[in-house]
């Protein structure tokens, strides 16, 4: 990849973005761990609401309080998550199955190299469209249809992380600026957000 194009849509109502990278030589949409994770995070919630909605009586009950559990990385819950992810796996399969296929997509950006990675991929396109779970089998047919530019990280593993850990500062410094009006003042703010750290008042 040599020229590359950025934007962001909103995807729903309330501020909420998807951040699209072109590359502008073959008109490929290029993706990288984080908007990955995150398309996936976004699956398995809207699984998690249309469960919600269908479900009567202990099994909806069950989808209580389960979202963030659903949602954090399995290498970052502790072991008071796990009866609630044993509980889950009993009365709610099809969620469950749905929180397994987030997990083991995880491990994607882990393989040894391109070869290992794209059988990987292929495999969980694979159990992902045989599960049946309308939003997995979803995301599964839009990670096949840009599955060039996935295994294209493993010849240039970069990602956008650092740009998302600035637009969090951004947002940080413009909470801080509520009611200013200077933008000449605000740009220049923001050309050395990059060596600073946010401080709080009080």
């Amino acid at each position: 990849v040599r020229r590359i194009a950025i934007d962001e849509l909103a995807i729903r109502k309330g501020h909420q973005y998807m951040t699209v990278i072109l590359d502008l030589d073959t008109g490929r949409i290029l993706h990288d761990p984080y908007h990955i994770v995150a398309m996936a995070n976004a699956a398995v919630d809207a699984t998690r609401r249309e469960m919600a909605q269908r479900l009567q009586g202990p099994e909806r009950k069950s989808l209580k309080g389960t979202r963030f559990l659903l949602l954090k990385g399995g290498d970052r819950l502790d072991d008071t998550a796990i009866p609630y992810l044993q509980r889950l796996e009993s009365l709610n399969r099809p969620l469950f199955q749905a929180y397994l296929l987030k997990e083991d997509l995880r491990r994607f950006w882990s393989m040894p190299s391109r070869r290992a990675a794209r059988r990987f991929l292929g495999a969980w396109i694979a159990r992902a469209l045989a599960s049946r779970l309308k939003f997995m089998a979803r995301l599964a047919k839009s990670l096949r249809a840009h599955r060039h530019g996935l295994l294209a990280w493993f010849d240039h593993p970069i990602s956008t992380g650092p740009l998302e850990d600035i637009n969090n500062k951004i947002k940080v410094l413009k909470r801080q600026a509520y009611g200013f009006r200077d933008m000449e003042h605000f740009k220049l703010r923001l050309a050395f957000i990059h060596e600073a750290t946010p401080s709080f008042p009080g």
